[in-house]
């Protein structure tokens, strides 16, 4: 968190620099033109443009990614967004003659009744025009590749005009070429499906793959569910081929099909054919195994045209040729009268056999395991599990020697090198134990609980027997860690490129008990207690909103944040999908008023709330509001190569795929990749509210690491030179997506953010002895912007500061939030969730009497649990109360400060003869900010890109 960058005050200044060891000096990347023009900073979304106009009248910016400026990137098309061409616009910086121009919006806006990204593409080169009265020039700029290792949370937009919708852009289907931007980190996103065309089912697992090893008319070939796809790997384009295989009201070779469909759990296509693929069908007379040609030359058809194909039977029961025929001739312990219902096809292996097995009764009961070659239409490996139930069995992928099997319970081994052990006498236990993954022969991979465990090698022996690395998810941001434990956040690993150079890796937000507590207040209105499940400890729970941005939703709905000072929030419709949270007393009333609130508070509006909190089904409706963890959501590519570092720096973020939280079976929610790694193909359960969605995404280039540190905010110093007639300085930043070029606000909440520290973030351990706060390990305090009356965050809460020396500070007590009850040595809280917040030693005070936490284990964050153990009994009914954190001399906590918000009470940094300020920023962000003197004094606005 050390290493950072500097920057300049004026443009001029911040031009002519580049990234090295994770300093940032400013360059510009084109020459410099009559206006002056400099490319100040890219991000993978947007660019900053700084000129000198001419005059005072607005000027005209073109950018596009055509060298002829021809279309215009959405964001500056002024028949989609009139006036979005004029500097003049919103979050554009005017300061007489010299402008600051940001190119792009991390957003999808409205436009003729769509939703339209702003977003450039990440990583693509960009040709602009400025034009003034009296002036122009042109240039271009290449926006900054994806970043990995970003651990700031990150959720998907809503709709501020539009409180519960989402933001997220519309595929423009009907266009000649359809395409859009990921608004939140610029990937290129194109149809996969369109409208219309029934995909159907997606596997909740990972161990399978969708698409042809080899090309046809140079694209891959890629089944989903009944639906043949041809996919260009250059351009993204995409063509539906025709359903197959369903209501197959005909006979093959003497069996009737009866109207049968023909099934498999992952693609099993030819090795050395895209045309040709196999699957199993239930016949009149039982199971058959199909083979597939299709002959329509890759064209494109209606979506409810069936596929031109050819079949076969491979194994025509009519002529005694049936599958259980054929296992009981290769194995004659295979007992035909008890698994003559037949297998299920579970995917290809890299030499063209089929991965297949039979169960007694379904999912979880005992039965073989097979492999199946259909050049000779005859099984090469047979395995029985005994007495072990098989939860599922799949191929390695690409592998021509190994299959894979999950036992219920576990007793059947792992992995199976059928090639050498063809009656499995040795299925091996994989030695990590990794679950929902894959295995590939390059690469093996999956979740270990603590995080994901990556193998790879020249074959899947040497993966399999390795011990691999583990990327660790639940990266801390200042010491501090969210939630982001697995069955909440859910973690699916399938294969990336096919070489095994990197993994893709889904977190699907899922559902778990107690996380979340509330309160009715009135109508639609609720008191939210945020609780904690990820240590089982009380004491870092809290609203840690200088930390982590709050995910909140009322069932399927994102919840709008309308915190601020002077904030209000009814309890009636009007006010319907929308949360507030106090910093201060009186913050969150009602409009008229009337209700008394005071800090800590948090309130939300949720309109039919079912009582479920995160938890329950996909559909529920419950109130839910989380810190959630980093890379905790989004679909993320890990870099197999990068070294274990427990900062994840080999994850980046690529989409939460435009899939609403709690909303039509978003759970069980992985992706795929062609075997090139050229485009990811990516389902959006329930898009737009409507039906499932399959898109493509286009990867961006390798990540090459470049010594930022991102796993928390990335420190932005600005030198400040001397003012006269003022000794001290702040500054003010915030980012566009959250409010207006002068708003500065940093967070959803609406109040400016300021920083005053030369070091920007600081954080570590602490112990307290008499209400005195002394650092124990990391950074030292800072007495010189801290004051008393500000606030110091020890763990989940923020405390006041009542004094400040060089190596310590003293801290008071706090008003406690509703009510507290005692019955014995257990205290009950009214407040929703407030147990969580309690330490071991901290002390909780009724009038004169005073209690230790002795047993904070008894919280367990619900209505009937929302308590604590204290070490002496005592009787208090709906009493008002206060806490401090007593002498937690033994407890080693953790300590961060950051940013303030503007109304807070703090010191401004000395400044008399010149000083620096870092700013504690969001990664790959358009900053701005502004330095203001204890004189009044303010310097013009500037814009910078964050590494």
């Amino acid at each position: 968190m050390k290493q950072s960058f500097k920057i300049g005050l004026l443009a001029r200044a911040m031009a002519r620099a580049a990234l090295v060891n994770g300093i940032l000096t400013i360059s510009l990347h084109s020459a410099p033109q009559s206006l002056g023009v400099q490319v100040v900073g890219t991000t993978p979304t947007q660019a900053i443009l700084s000129y000198n106009a001419p005059g005072t009248g607005p000027c005209q910016v073109q950018v596009s990614e055509s060298p002829g400026l021809s279309p215009l990137v959405p964001d500056v098309d002024p028949s989609i967004f009139p006036g979005s061409n004029l500097d003049s616009r919103a979050l554009s910086v005017a300061g007489g003659t010299q402008r600051f121009f940001v190119v792009g919006k991390r957003a999808a806006d409205m436009s003729s009744g769509i939703r339209v990204s702003r977003a450039l593409q990440a990583a693509t080169q960009h040709y602009y025009q400025v034009t003034c009265t009296g002036g122009s020039a042109s240039g271009t700029f290449t926006t900054a590749n994806i970043a990995s290792g970003n651990a700031y949370p990150e959720f998907p937009p809503g709709d501020p005009n539009v409180p519960g919708d989402y933001a997220w852009p519309d595929m423009p289907y009907g266009a000649s070429s359809p395409r859009m931007i990921e608004p939140s980190t610029g990937l290129l996103v194109r149809p996969l499906t369109h409208p219309g065309e029934d995909t159907g089912y997606w596997p909740s697992g990972a161990q399978t793959d969708f698409c042809s090893a080899t090309l046809s008319n140079g694209g891959y070939h890629c089944i989903l569910d009944h639906s043949l796809y041809w996919i260009h790997p250059v351009t993204g384009e995409s063509r539906f081929l025709g359903r197959f295989g369903f209501n197959m009201y005909f006979s093959l070779a003497g069996d009737n099909l009866g109207g049968a469909s023909c099934e498999a759990d992952g693609a099993t296509f030819s090795p050395t054919d895209a045309n040709i693929w196999y699957c199993q069908a239930n016949a009149v007379g039982g199971a058959v195994l199909l083979q597939a040609v299709y002959t329509g030359g890759d064209l494109a058809l209606n979506s409810a045209d069936m596929a031109p194909v050819t079949w076969t039977n491979l194994t025509p029961i009519n002529l005694g040729q049936s599958l259980a025929a054929k296992a009981h001739a290769f194995d004659p312990n295979f007992d035909t009268t008890v698994f003559a219902a037949g297998p299920e096809v579970r995917g290809g292996l890299g030499n063209g056999m089929i991965a297949l097995d039979f169960k007694r009764s379904g999912q979880d009961s005992p039965g073989w395991l097979c492999v199946f070659d259909p050049r000779t239409a005859g099984f090469v490996a047979m395995a029985f599990t005994g007495s072990v139930g098989i939860h599922s069995y799949s191929p390695v992928l690409q592998s021509s020697e190994w299959t894979q099997v999950t036992c219920s319970p576990p007793g059947c081994g792992s992995a199976w090198h059928f090639s050498v052990d063809p009656h499995g006498a040795g299925i091996q236990p994989d030695p990590v134990g990794a679950g929902h993954g894959f295995s590939a022969d390059s690469a093996t991979a999956g979740s270990t609980g603590g995080g994901i465990n990556i193998r790879t090698g020249t074959s899947f022996t040497a993966a399999f027997a390795s011990p691999g690395k583990s990327v660790v998810y639940g990266v801390p941001i200042l010491g501090h860690s969210p939630i982001a434990f697995e069955n909440f956040v859910e973690d699916y690993t399938s294969q990336g490129k096919w070489d095994g150079s990197w993994v893709l890796n889904a977190k699907p937000i899922e559902g778990a008990n107690n996380i979340t507590s509330f309160s009715p207040v009135s109508g639609q209105l609720y008191r939210v207690g945020m609780n904690v499940l990820d240590s089982g400890v009380a004491g870092t729970a809290g609203s840690r909103r200088k930390i982590f941005p709050t995910f909140a939703y009322c069932g399927s709905h994102p919840l709008l944040d309308v915190s601020g000072p002077g904030s209000a929030i009814d309890d009636s419709a009007v006010d319907s999908y929308k949360y507030c949270v106090a910093e201060a007393d009186g913050e969150c009333q009602d409009s008229n008023h009337v209700r008394a609130t005071f800090a800590g508070e948090i309130y939300a509006n949720c309109p039919g709330n079912d009582g479920t909190a995160c938890a329950g089904g996909e559909w529920n409706a419950g109130l839910c509001m989380v810190e959630l963890g980093s890379f905790s959501g989004p679909l993320s590519q890990l870099d197999a190569a990068v070294p274990q570092n427990g900062a994840g720096r080999e994850v980046r973020s690529l989409t939460w795929g435009f899939r609403p939280f709690h909303f039509d079976g978003a759970y069980y929610w992985s992706a795929r990749s062609l075997p090139d790694g050229s485009w990811i193909m990516v389902r959006a359960n329930g898009y737009q509210r409507s039906g499932n969605a399959d898109f493509l995404m286009k990867m961006p280039p390798a990540f090459a690491q470049d010594g930022v540190p991102r796993n928390g905010y990335v420190p932005v110093p600005v030198a400040i030179p001397p003012q006269s007639g003022a000794s001290a300085a702040k500054v003010l930043f915030g980012y566009g997506e959250n409010g207006s070029a002068t708003s500065f606000y940093c967070t959803s909440r609406r109040e400016a953010c300021v920083s005053v520290d030369a070091q920007g973030q600081r954080s570590g351990t602490f112990y307290v002895w008499n209400g005195t706060v002394t650092p124990q390990t990391g950074d030292s305090f800072d007495s010189t912007t801290w004051a008393p009356g500000g606030k110091l965050r020890l763990e989940g809460t923020e405390w006041p500061i009542t004094g400040v020396n060089a190596s310590s500070v003293t801290i008071g007590s706090l008003p406690g939030l509703g009510t507290v009850s005692a019955s014995g040595t257990t205290v009950m809280f009214s407040y929703p969730g407030e147990c969580s917040r309690h330490l071991n030693g901290s002390r909780i005070t009724v009038g004169q009497t005073t209690v230790t936490v002795n047993s904070p284990w008894m919280c367990g964050g619900t209505a009937t649990d929302n308590q604590v153990g204290v070490d002496t009994a005592v009787t208090w009914s709906g009493a008002s109360w206060s806490w401090d954190l007593g002498d937690l001399s033994q407890n080693s906590g953790k300590w961060s400060s950051v940013f303030h918000f503007a109304g807070e009470t703090f010191n401004l940094q000395p400044c008399s003869t010149g000083c620096t300020i870092a700013i504690p920023a969001v990664s790959q962000r358009v900053l701005y900010y502004q330095v203001v003197y204890d004189n009044g004094v303010a310097l013009p606005v500037q814009v910078v890109a964050v590494p």
